[in-house]
């Protein structure tokens, strides 16, 4: 995969891969969290905007339960007709096809056909042009998405950026509804609305995460033995897909600067010979697995970058592990991740050419920025910092082990705010513990001691 080839390019997070080449998650809790750059820019806003997007893919279930028929062939919705005219981008849409791509998925109308590889020859010039885009159900190529007929054509010296160029097998739509899409990693257009991940990318993520895809793999460097097995854990295993993986967040400390850690105990299952057996292992995470952040990111063909994702030189290939010592993958997914987004917010574009001169406002184009919006309204513009008013410091205390402990986090938003603490076993129902107000001044709460001796997660939401 060489970016002569049209892979490895400045805007891609990861690429295709073949069938049994997949990246994938192996722990089933992804941590997630947002630092001082982008809650200063994006504000309580931007968070809710984000964690919208992150509730749409927690809300999934096991892949083994997933059916890709149960969701839209088209996902996006009306466009805001308003918010284009603006040339809004609207966060959470951009939010949830990136985190798509967190889960190992790419853009799939952009890779249904690729480059395999080219050839001089003289004057002539060969390419062998594969297929990299898979049926959800049947897990056979197909030039088909969501219903949508593609084909392609092969284009040369294609724009990489300003001093490199590369060479593609650009798919163009022959028939279907021209709605129609994959939504992992898509390039969110001006009033562009996703409503959901797609069929094609549901039917993605059941294969990578199913428990039937088992791949020999090791576990996560921050990983270690739980209660009873303290020193004693399997590392490199034949192992089954997680099911299911849940984002969390990790919540960040104003005070301090920096995230607080925070533990997850799970049961990981693997295979010793043919008999499956499973071992109880614990990971800490003193930085999110993928941190959102805001950042002047420069300028690409003169215009502000909007947009960047990294982090995919962190994914492990096991293809030797697996007996591919030449192979693309299998392999794990491996944090850090970033997501950063603009802040340099909304601008004018000008310019002048021989005997053309657009250097004033009334002649500058409007520049692209970051809003949240759906089909109807914008419900906000960024630049949008959280008001005013000091945050609440909400103290959780509870006792494990007959030791006192204590977890906190700030609850930012106006003062006289109020939120809901909640409580959940499984990161999908949800209910009250109580009605906390920001007053700006600590708040302590004590946990009921019968929900120490299992799994218990909190969160604080707006009213």
């Amino acid at each position: 995969m060489t970016q002569e080839l049209g892979y490895q390019l400045p805007w891609q997070l990861g690429g295709p891969m073949n069938i049994g080449e997949g990246y994938r998650w192996n722990v089933p809790c992804v941590t997630y969290g947002f630092d001082s750059a982008f809650l200063n820019y994006f504000g309580t806003n931007g968070v809710a905007a984000v964690e919208e997007a992150v509730a749409q893919l927690n809300a999934l279930p096991p892949a083994s339960d997933l059916t890709s028929t149960s969701y839209p062939s088209i996902p996006l919705l009306p466009p805001n007709t308003t918010a284009a005219t603006l040339n809004y981008l609207d966060l959470r849409s951009r939010a949830l096809a990136t985190l798509l791509q967190c889960l190992g998925l790419t853009v799939a109308q952009e890779n249904v056909y690729t480059l395999r590889s080219m050839r001089v020859t003289g004057t002539s010039t060969n390419f062998i042009v594969a297929q990299r885009n898979f049926d959800p159900v049947t897990l056979t190529t197909t030039n088909l998405i969501n219903g949508v007929l593609f084909s392609y054509s092969v284009r040369t010296g294609l724009r990489s950026s300003e001093t490199q160029f590369y060479n593609d097998a650009e798919e163009s739509r022959v028939s279907g509804n021209s709605s129609a899409s994959g939504i992992a990693g898509i390039s969110v257009t001006s009033g562009t609305v996703i409503g959901s991940p797609s069929a094609d990318d549901v039917g993605g993520i059941k294969y990578l995460l199913r428990y039937g895809n088992i791949t020999r793999e090791g576990l996560l460097p921050d990983v270690r033995g739980a209660a009873p097995a303290l020193t004693n854990w399997v590392n490199i295993a034949l192992r089954p897909g997680v099911e299911k993986v849940t984002f969390v967040r990790q919540s960040f400390s104003a005070a301090s600067g920096a995230f607080l850690p925070m533990t997850n105990r799970y049961t990981d299952a693997y295979f010793d010979g043919d008999q499956l057996k499973r071992q109880e292992l614990e990971r800490i995470t003193t930085q999110p697995d993928i941190l959102f952040t805001g950042r002047d990111l420069g300028l690409a063909y003169s215009n502000p970058i909007l947009f960047a994702a990294g982090g995919v030189s962190n994914w492990l290939n096991n293809a030797a592990l697996n007996g591919q010592p030449d192979g693309a993958g299998p392999g794990i997914i491996r944090p850090p991740m970033t997501i950063a987004f603009s802040t340099v917010g909304f601008y004018y574009y000008n310019y002048t050419t021989p005997g053309i001169r657009f250097l004033d406002e009334r002649s500058a184009s409007r520049g692209q920025s970051w809003a949240r919006f759906d089909s109807e309204n914008i419900l906000v513009a960024f630049p949008r910092p959280s008001p005013d008013g000091s945050p609440t410091k909400l103290r959780l205390n509870f006792t494990l082990g007959n030791i006192a402990r204590e977890t906190s986090w700030n609850l930012y938003g106006p003062t006289g705010a109020r939120f809901y603490l909640q409580h959940s076993a499984d990161l999908r129902s949800w209910t009250n513990s109580a009605v906390v107000t920001n007053t700006g001044f600590p708040l302590t709460y004590f946990l009921p001691m019968d929900t120490v001796s299992r799994s218990v997660f909190y969160r604080a939401l707006p009213e």
